[in-house]
C-alpha cells in the first residue's frame, strides 16, 4: 500500500517499516501548538508521551501503530507521591530531633504527675501483697497491678525520647544521648522493678500457686521477695517532687515537709506489713487447724480468745499498724506480746528504727517550719525587736501606735532578703528580667519611657523602699535635698510658702509619679515641701547612686532637666494664679470670686481645676490660703463639694463609722476575747458530758443555762458593729467606705462568726 498511514498523533508511517529518523524529527518539529516559546519542560513532555507509542504486528504484511502501557522510568518512580511521602518519614526517623518529647511540656508534666501517683500506688500495695497472702489473691488488685506495670512499661520506652537538660540548661534532643543518660540513670532500676516475674514464673509452673507442696511454698515465698524490688520505683518520687515544686512554684519548706509525713507513713506501713509477715507461719496459707499451728503474736495457745489468726487482712494490718505506731513512738502499751524469737529481734530492729525516724523528725522540723516562710520568720523577729525597743523607750501611746504600724506596713511591703547579692549572682539579661518584673511601676513613668532602658534597670537595683505615714512630711522647702522619690501608691501634696508665708498647693501627686529630682540636678536646696496626703509607699534613690547612673547614662541627664523645666512653668503658672486671687480684699473674695481667674493645680503633671481632683484627695487638702479666700473657682462649686465631704444630717451622724483605734471599741475587743475564752471551755464540756437522761445535775447542764443565750446575742451585736467599723487596706490606708468594709469582711471573718 502505497499510501501513508497516520497514527493517532497524526505522525506519517512509512510503508513496511517504522518512521525513518527525517519523518521522526519531522513530525516532532510539526507538534500542534508548539511554537519557538514553548517552555522546555513541556518540550520534555511531550517528547516523553511520543515515546509511549511503539509499532505491533497484526499479520504478515500488515504493521499497525497501536498504543501500549506506559513504561514508568526509575526517576518517575522516585518522583511519585507514595516515594516522596516514604522519603520524608524517612528523613524524620533519621533525623536525631525528631520524635522528641520536651519535659517541660503540659502534657509531659501531666504523665509525670501520673506515674507519681502509681509509684504511691505501688508502695503501699507491694508490701501489702508481699506480707498478706489473701490480698494477692483478689482478682481486682490483681488486674490493677497488671496495668500499672504496663504504664510503668510505657514509661521505659517513653523515656527513650524525652529530652533532658544537660550542665548549660541547655535542651538535649539526640536519641544516642538521651539513650545513654537514661541507661545509666534510671533504665535498670526501671526494667527490674516492671519485670513480671511472678507471671514469667507461673506461665513456666502453672500449678506453684495452687499446689502446697515444699517446692511450690519455697517458689511461693521467692516470688514473695521478687516483688519487694518493685519498691525501687520508690527513689523517683524525690526526682517527682523536685519537678512538682519547680512547675508549679510550691513552697520548699512546704514540699520538704510533706516528704517528712509521707517517709514516717511509708515506714510505719513497711513496718507493720513485715510484722504481720513475722506472725504468720503458714506462707501460704494451709487448711492445717489453727490449734496445730506455732505461736505467734497473732495468737498464743494461753490466751486462744485473742487469737487473730481467723480476723480478715484489715483487721490483722489494723493490730500490726498500732504495734509499729506505739513502737515507734516510744509509748509501748504492751497489749500485743511478742512471742518468738525472730519477733524480739523485729521489735528492737523497729525501736532502732522510731529512736531514729524520733530523731530526725525533731531535728528538722523547726527547721522546716522556718523555711516554710522565711520571710513570716523575719517578720515576726524584726517586730519582736520593735516592741522591745518601745517598752525599753517608754514611748506614748500614740506614738507607739504609730511606730508599730509604719513598721508592720514596712515590713510588709519591704524586701527582707539582700536583693543586690542575689542579683549581683545572675546573668545581666535575667537581672533585667527580673527587675523589670519586680520594679514594672517605675516603667509606667511617662519621663523614663524616654530614658535608655538600661538606665532604668540599674536604677532600680538603687532604689529603696519607704512608707510614711499620713501627713507626715517627706520633705521640707529650702532643706538640702539629698534623694528623690518614686510614689508607689498614695497621694503626696507639693506646697511652696512664698505667698506671704502661706502654704500654696501647687501639685497632687498619686501613683506612678516622680518628685525632688530638682535637688540632684541643680545641686540646690529644696523649692517646695512635700507632704503625705495619705499613707505612701514609695523609693528613694540617694543622690551618690544618681550621680553614678548619669555618669554613665550622661543623656538621662539632659531628659529629667527638660522634664523638670515643664513641670516647674506649670508650678509658676498654679502660682501666679493663686497670687492674682490673694491679691483681692480679703473680705470681698465672697462676692467677687466667681470674676477671678480660674484656679488650677498640677495634678500628675497636667494642669486640673480644683475640682476635677479625686473626692478622696479633696476630703484631706485645705483649700484656704486666707480667710474667705479659697482656691475653688466659684463659692456654689466650693458649697457643692463641701457638702459631699461634710455632710451634717442626723442620718449621716447615726451611720458614723466606727474607728477601730478608738478606745472603746478596743475595750469591746477585750470583752468579746473573754466571751470567746467562756466558748472554749463550755463548749467541749457540753459535747462530752451530754446525759440521756432527765436528771438536770449533770456538769453539761449545769455549763449550759441562760448565759449562753447572752453570750450569742453579744456576738450577733459584734457581726452588725463589725459592718460599721473602719479597716485598712493593704497600702495602710483607713477605709470608710461601708461597701467596702462589708465586701471585705463578707471575704473573710463574717461566715465563721456567723457559724
Amino acid at each position: 500500500m502505497a499510501s501513508k498511514m497516520r497514527n493517532p498523533r497524526g505522525n506519517a508511517v512509512a510503508p513496511g517499516g517504522g518512521p525513518t529518523a527525517a519523518n521522526t524529527k519531522k513530525a516532532k518539529a510539526a507538534i500542534p501548538g508548539m511554537h519557538r516559546s514553548a517552555s522546555k519542560q513541556r518540550v520534555m513532555n511531550m517528547q516523553a508521551y511520543d515515546k509511549e507509542y511503539f509499532d505491533h504486528n497484526l499479520g504478515p504484511g500488515r504493521r499497525s501503530s497501536i498504543t501500549a502501557k506506559p513504561k514508568h522510568s526509575l526517576k518517575t518512580i522516585k518522583d511519585s507521591k507514595f516515594s516522596r511521602s516514604y522519603r520524608q518519614i524517612k528523613h524524620k526517623a533519621q533525623d536525631s530531633k525528631t520524635y522528641i518529647i520536651n519535659p517541660k511540656d503540659a502534657n509531659s508534666v501531666k504523665w509525670d504527675i501520673f506515674m507519681g501517683i502509681l509509684i504511691a500506688y505501688s508502695g503501699v500495695t507491694v508490701p501489702l501483697v508481699v506480707c498478706f497472702p489473701g490480698f494477692q489473691n483478689q482478682s481486682d488488685w490483681s488486674t490493677v497491678s497488671t496495668v500499672v506495670d504496663v504504664c510503668f512499661g510505657i514509661d521505659i520506652v517513653r523515656n527513650f525520647v524525652v529530652g533532658y537538660h544537660d550542665e548549660r540548661d541547655e535542651l538535649v534532643v539526640d536519641h544516642v544521648d538521651i539513650a545513654k543518660k537514661y541507661v545509666r540513670t534510671w533504665f535498670v532500676l526501671d526494667a527490674v522493678s516492671t519485670i513480671p516475674i511472678e507471671s514469667i514464673i507461673s506461665l513456666i509452673d502453672p500449678q506453684a500457686d495452687v499446689s502446697h507442696s515444699y517446692a511450690s511454698i519455697q517458689l511461693f515465698r521467692i516470688l514473695r521477695v521478687t516483688r519487694i524490688v518493685k519498691l525501687a520505683r520508690l527513689a523517683k518520687l524525690r526526682t517527682f517532687f523536685s519537678k512538682a515544686e519547680e512547675t508549679f512554684g510550691l513552697n520548699a519548706g512546704v514540699v520538704r515537709l510533706v516528704r517528712l509525713i509521707l517517709l514516717v507513713l511509708f515506714v510505719s506501713h513497711l513496718l507493720a506489713c513485715f510484722f504481720h509477715l513475722l506472725g504468720q507461719p503458714n506462707d501460704p496459707p494451709s487448711h492445717e487447724p489453727l490449734d496445730n499451728m506455732p505461736d505467734s503474736w497473732l495468737c498464743t495457745a494461753d490466751k486462744p480468745k485473742r487469737c487473730l489468726r481467723g480476723e480478715t487482712d484489715s483487721v490483722r494490718y489494723l493490730y500490726s499498724l498500732y504495734w509499729v505506731i506505739t513502737t515507734l513512738t516510744g509509748v509501748g502499751f504492751g497489749d500485743v506480746i511478742i512471742v518468738t524469737a525472730f519477733e524480739k529481734l523485729y521489735a528492737i530492729f523497729a525501736m532502732i528504727i522510731g529512736a531514729s525516724v524520733f530523731g530526725f523528725v525533731i531535728g528538722n522540723i523547726s527547721t522546716l517550719l522556718e523555711s516554710m516562710d522565711k520571710r513570716a520568720a523575719m517578720y515576726q523577729m524584726k517586730m519582736m525587736l520593735v516592741k522591745d525597743y518601745i517598752r525599753t523607750r517608754n514611748l506614748p501611746v500614740d506614738l507607739r501606735v504609730k511606730l508599730r504600724r509604719y513598721f508592720e506596713h514596712y515590713l510588709s511591703r519591704a524586701s527582707l532578703f539582700d536583693e543586690s547579692s542575689i542579683l549581683g549572682e545572675i546573668s545581666l539579661s535575667l537581672r533585667n528580667e527580673i527587675v523589670h518584673e519586680t520594679c514594672k511601676d517605675i516603667f509606667q513613668i511617662p519621663a523614663f519611657s524616654l530614658i535608655n532602658p538600661q538606665f532604668v534597670m540599674d536604677m532600680a537595683i538603687c532604689i529603696k523602699p519607704l512608707f510614711l505615714l499620713a501627713e507626715s512630711v517627706i520633705a521640707k522647702e529650702h532643706t538640702v535635698g539629698r534623694e528623690m522619690y518614686f510614689l508607689n501608691s498614695g497621694v503626696v501634696a507639693m506646697y511652696n510658702s512664698s505667698l506671704n508665708g502661706k502654704k500654696v498647693l501647687l501639685e497632687v501627686m498619686s501613683e506612678n509619679a516622680y518628685f525632688g529630682e530638682a535637688s540632684l540636678l541643680y545641686f540646690a536646696l529644696r523649692e517646695n515641701t512635700f507632704q503625705c496626703i495619705t499613707n505612701c509607699d514609695m523609693y528613694t534613690l540617694l543622690k551618690e547612686d544618681f550621680d553614678v547612673l548619669v555618669e554613665e547614662y550622661p543623656e538621662t541627664e539632659g531628659i529629667l532637666i527638660e522634664f523638670y523645666e515643664q513641670r516647674k512653668r506649670l508650678y509658676q503658672e498654679t502660682l501666679n494664679m493663686t497670687v492674682q486671687r490673694y491679691s483681692h480684699d480679703e473680705f470681698k473674695m465672697s462676692k467677687f470670686e466667681d470674676l477671678c481667674p480660674h484656679i488650677k493645680v498640677c495634678y500628675n503633671g497636667k494642669l486640673a481645676a480644683i475640682e476635677q481632683l479625686p473626692m478622696d484627695i479633696l476630703k484631706n487638702i485645705d483649700f484656704n490660703i486666707a480667710p474667705k479666700v479659697s482656691l475653688f473657682n466659684s463659692s456654689l462649686a466650693k458649697k457643692v463639694i463641701d457638702q459631699d465631704l461634710t455632710s451634717k444630717s442626723l442620718s449621716a451622724q447615726l451611720a458614723q463609722i466606727i474607728d477601730p483605734n478608738n478606745s472603746k471599741k478596743l475595750q469591746w475587743d477585750v470583752w468579746l476575747g473573754v466571751l470567746i475564752l467562756y466558748n472554749v471551755i463550755s463548749i467541749p464540756i457540753q459535747v462530752a458530758f451530754q446525759s440521756n437522761t432527765e436528771d438536770p445535775q449533770t456538769l453539761a447542764d449545769v455549763i449550759k443555762s441562760d448565759f449562753d443565750i447572752v453570750v450569742d446575742c453579744f456576738f450577733a451585736l459584734d457581726i452588725l458593729l463589725t459592718f460599721r467599723t473602719a479597716v485598712y487596706d493593704l497600702s495602710g490606708n483607713i477605709v470608710t467606705a461601708p461597701r467596702r468594709i462589708a465586701t471585705q469582711y463578707m471575704r473573710m471573718w463574717f461566715w465563721v462568726d456567723f457559724i
